[in-house]
């Protein structure tokens, strides 16, 4: 079936932009190519890169086209050199030139600024682009008005466009080793926050090594994450030759950035 999936990656937080991608941003590309081998669906898998909602809410228009280049080309090596030859990397300034997008965005005017951007998103990829599954992800648990995860999102779509074939897969919500927050998107980062992210200098052997023992024990529930991610990563793309966390992570950033693996 010739259908695609898509999902979003926010450049900002509430209060600054993210520094650069996490590690963790690999668990959306991952369950979204499993999805698609599950589905049997044809299409692509489109990454969206949610610049203009960046620089609709404040942030430096330099800064934001500055990160979104970056993201862009990292993202797109990074699906080169794993085989995800579906996957395509796109900008919301690119869908911006397009007149029915803006006409969505006319249609959502009186909304939240990034709700309007995200809804367009979603009715324009679905409509033109034959997006029928969206990648989220959830903080879990009971879902809660006010909690700014993807549910809130998709839940305010699904009320204005009740007409629409659009499915969901949520996924847990990234990790950090910051005990101040340890949950967050697993595509935005707070400066100097814990965690892993996915570059070519970045070592995770070094970074694991750099944390506190206490504080890795602490932070249990990142631990396990990131083997989970590991395990995810082996089902998808290719074993892993090491039962050691630092290894295995950085398996994944060797084969991501195409380096050499041995073992």
């Amino acid at each position: 079936m010739s259908r695609s999936i898509y999902f979003g990656i926010g450049l900002t937080g509430a209060k600054e932009l993210s520094p650069g991608l996490p590690i963790d941003v690999l668990s959306l590309m991952m369950t979204a190519e499993y999805a698609k081998r599950r589905l049997h669906w044809t299409g692509k898998v489109f990454i969206l890169l949610a610049d203009t909602h960046a620089i609709a809410v404040g942030r430096s228009e330099k800064e934001v086209q500055q990160r979104t280049i970056q993201m862009e080309n990292d993202l797109t090596e990074v699906c080169g050199n794993l085989g995800l030859n579906d996957f395509q990397v796109i900008k919301a300034s690119e869908l911006l030139m397009d007149e029915h997008y803006q006409e969505l965005l006319r249609y959502h005017a009186g909304e939240h600024t990034y709700d309007r951007y995200q809804w367009a998103d979603c009715a324009f990829l679905n409509l033109k682009k034959q997006v029928g599954l969206k990648i989220s992800w959830s903080l879990g648990g009971p879902f809660k008005p006010g909690v700014r995860d993807e549910r809130s999102f998709d839940i305010g779509f699904q009320e204005r466009w009740t007409h629409l074939p659009l499915s969901y897969l949520y996924l847990q919500s990234g990790r950090t080793f910051d005990p101040a927050c340890p949950r967050s998107a697993p595509y935005l980062m707070k400066k100097d926050q814990s965690r892993l992210m996915l570059t070519k200098e970045s070592n995770a052997i070094v970074f694991l090594n750099s944390l506190d023992p206490a504080l890795i024990q602490k932070m249990g529930g990142t631990t396990t994450y990131l083997w989970e991610l590991t395990k995810l990563f082996e089902r998808v793309i290719a074993p892993l030759p090491s039962e050691c966390l630092g290894e295995r992570l950085q398996g994944m950033l060797d084969l991501a950035f195409g380096r050499f693996l041995s073992g």
